[in-house]
């Protein structure tokens, strides 16, 4: 009976959660033989959240059609288009139609759309204007350092974003300057992920210093950014006097014993940080056993995670929360 109650409970759960989104099938939206997008409008107007089917390659006219759409749709708050092809021309007019600032949409993901530099300009230009949208995924889409900066300029002026996502978008250090300039005047933001765009020690030192001067920024994620020694010291060096980030993902990176000697040093000196994740980077176990000296003693750090590295030592959960 009670293995009995528990599958009843997970497949109610099971329905909650798919009855959170809406997909294509929901709405009818499909394209039609000449690749035209419709859909039952009256129909989208009662889903909070829509979930295109990945790969669906809605493209340019698909996008357009569904920005058309979201100029009167007032249910919306959640929109996913992952890997759809809507490229530069598309995402220009879904971020149009969400320059207006009373649109009720808060979440859009574009990841994987090849948007690029034109289509980033595009959303820089929304964020100006649009103060309700709270997360905000552009990854792999090609953006480069020009659509960064052109992005950067919108938060600058923006007070509703809370999670950002450019990860894989060919980003050098020119690219997190920019970005690094917004975000100290836009405080707003909680969730910046900048993972695999390979801008290495000097990106790093960058984003050290902001996090000298913005104490907002919750999580950061740095992943396989070929970042160093000399990044993991300039970065260490920051959480000495953060008090703001509680979670760093700095997993797939070459920080070596000597970056995590770093570390070790600034985790005693941090009161915030919850979690930081340092798998993937070199450590042997010099740097392995500063880290976990430096866990035990520590009043914030939870969970340190060093699984593949040279070591195999897993510190996940090191610290006992009873304790």
């Amino acid at each position: 009976h009670l293995c009995a109650a528990i599958l009843s409970a997970c497949l109610l759960l099971a329905g909650i959660a798919d009855a959170a989104f809406c997909t294509h099938k929901h709405a009818n939206l499909h394209l039609n033989d000449q690749g035209v997008l419709e859909m039952d409008h009256k129909a989208l107007q009662k889903c909070p959240k829509v979930k295109w089917p990945m790969s669906s390659n809605i493209g340019v006219e698909g996008a357009k059609a569904l920005a058309n759409e979201l100029k009167i749709n007032t249910k919306t708050f959640w929109l996913w288009l992952y890997n759809n092809g809507v490229e530069s021309e598309g995402a220009e007019a879904i971020a149009l139609a969400l320059a207006d600032h009373d649109h009720t949409l808060k979440t859009i993901s574009l990841y994987g759309n090849d948007i690029r530099a034109r289509g980033a300009r595009a959303f820089g230009v929304m964020l100006t204007r649009n103060h309700k949208m709270q997360e905000l995924f552009l990854g792999a889409n090609s953006i480069g350092d020009d659509g960064v900066r052109a992005l950067a300029e919108g938060l600058k002026l923006n007070r509703g974003l809370r999670t950002l996502d450019l990860s894989f978008n060919e980003l050098t250090d020119i690219g997190v300057a920019s970005l690094a300039d917004a975000l100290r005047v836009n405080t707003h933001l909680r969730f910046l992920a900048l993972d695999s765009n390979n801008f290495g020690d000097n990106g790093a030192a960058i984003i050290a210093l902001l996090l000298r001067a913005n104490h907002a920024i919750e999580t950061l994620t740095l992943y396989n950014n070929n970042i160093g020694p000399a990044g993991a010291r300039a970065l260490a060096s920051a959480l000495e006097v953060n008090t703001g980030l509680k979670k760093l993902i700095l997993y797939h990176n070459q920080i070596g014993d000597e970056g995590a000697l770093f570390f070790a040093n600034a985790i005693g000196k941090n009161s915030n940080l919850d979690t930081l994740y340092l798998n993937s980077n070199g450590i042997g176990m010099k740097g392995a056993e500063a880290l976990q000296n430096a866990v035990e003693q520590s009043s914030s750090l939870k969970n340190l995670i060093l699984v593949n590295n040279p070591t195999n030592v897993d510190l996940t959960c090191a610290q006992d929360d009873s304790a």
